[in-house]
């Protein structure tokens, strides 16, 4: 079976403990289909970036959204999504608003700092 493919991705999360995990619109995937997705944590970075291993499976790279770039809707949707899902049981109207800023944000173009 081919891997799936992961397009307009860009890694988040990542620091020295991490590589972070992906959001991209994943197609061939065995069992979300094709749609806006984040992924398990990246266990491995082609150094080419054309392919990645994370927690739960291998994925073809194509595309990567420069950081210039914001996040499409469907982008941030996803990561709002993975924030809720795994957030506490019960989120109090506060949380979810400020969940629901900080997704909005992401969908924003970032800003260049400037040395």
């Amino acid at each position: 079976m081919a891997d799936p493919v992961l397009r307009n991705w860009r890694i988040l999360g990542a620091d020295t403990d991490s590589l972070g995990i992906f959001v991209g619109e994943v197609s061939g995937h065995p069992l979300l289909g094709t749609g806006w997705i984040t992924t398990s944590e990246i266990v491995e970075l082609g150094e080419d970036r054309s392919w990645a291993v994370t927690m739960s499976r291998r994925y073809e790279l194509v595309d990567e959204l420069p950081l210039d770039q914001p996040l499409s809707r469907g982008a941030a949707n996803a990561v709002l999504n993975r924030l809720i899902s795994t957030g506490p049981a019960v989120m109090t109207i506060k949380e979810l608003e400020d969940t629901t800023r900080l997704a909005a944000r992401l969908s924003e173009a970032p800003i260049k700092r400037v040395h």
